[in-house]
């Protein structure tokens, strides 16, 4: 559909030729002024469209995304580390555990002992706070950094759109202003046969022809760039997108 909106704006904006399929011969056309204003809008996807598929399609995006989910993943970590250095210690002890001996050398004090411990280094418990403090701000950073970027392909998009429909309404401007040029040389061509004008006189507006042809032409390239590099932010080809 954008291919065909493509070629029949280019054959509908040009002023005085336009290149015939199949044999590139350059032949005049009248300019259909009722096609001029074709709403761009009709043909392009909406913004808010675009602006989510591009936001979904970003390595950016993407990039910071991946980030957060190891920042929270580090946070998680965080608050379970308090076990990490933690250690628990168990004793067992049977025999003689008496220090009187009878005079045979018989033991009079038999048993056993067990015995338990728990040791958590100080640092643990003072510097867990703080640990996890650090994991949050850093995950808080990161996510900042990934509504930063979201923030600027809307920018990107919202400018791109808006300069495409701002081309256009510069183009349809032209064209109605080359329409009325070309009518004041096809008068004054007339009149320099007739002598009623000098060649100085004729060259004048040959000149102001070419002037707007060259405005033209430098606004239907700004046209097609415009477009391509919206359609390079968006990530997709706008054919992908459903008809509107």
């Amino acid at each position: 559909m954008f291919r065909n909106f493509f070629i029949i704006f280019f054959v509908i904006v040009h002023v005085g030729a336009w290149a015939q399929a199949g044999n590139g011969k350059a032949q005049s056309n009248a300019m259909n002024m009722d096609s001029l204003f074709v709403n761009l809008l009709d043909y392009l996807p909406p913004i808010n469209e675009l602006i989510d598929t591009a936001i979904a399609h970003s390595p950016e995006v993407k990039y910071w995304h991946a980030q957060v989910k190891l920042r929270e993943y580090e946070v998680s970590l965080a608050k379970k580390d308090w076990a990490r250095d933690i250690y628990v210690t168990g004793q067992y002890q049977g025999g003689t555990l008496g220090a009187n001996i009878n005079p045979d050398g018989s033991a009079i004090l038999l048993g056993y002992l067990v015995g338990a411990g728990l040791r958590v280094p100080l640092s643990t418990v003072i510097g867990r706070k703080d640990r996890i403090g650090a994991a949050e701000a850093w995950l808080e950073s990161t996510i900042a950094k990934k509504e930063e970027a979201i923030r600027n392909i809307r920018e990107l998009i919202f400018n791109e759109y808006q300069k495409l429909l701002m081309i256009q309404r510069k183009i349809s401007i032209l064209a109605e202003t080359n329409e009325s040029t070309s009518l004041i040389m096809e008068m004054a061509e007339e009149r320099f046969r007739q002598g009623e004008l000098t060649l100085d006189q004729l060259g004048t507006n040959t000149e102001l022809k070419t002037k707007y042809s060259l405005i033209y032409e430098e606004l239907r390239t700004e046209f097609f760039n415009t477009y391509s590099q919206l359609e390079r932010l968006v990530g997709i080809p706008f054919s992908k997108f459903e008809k509107h």
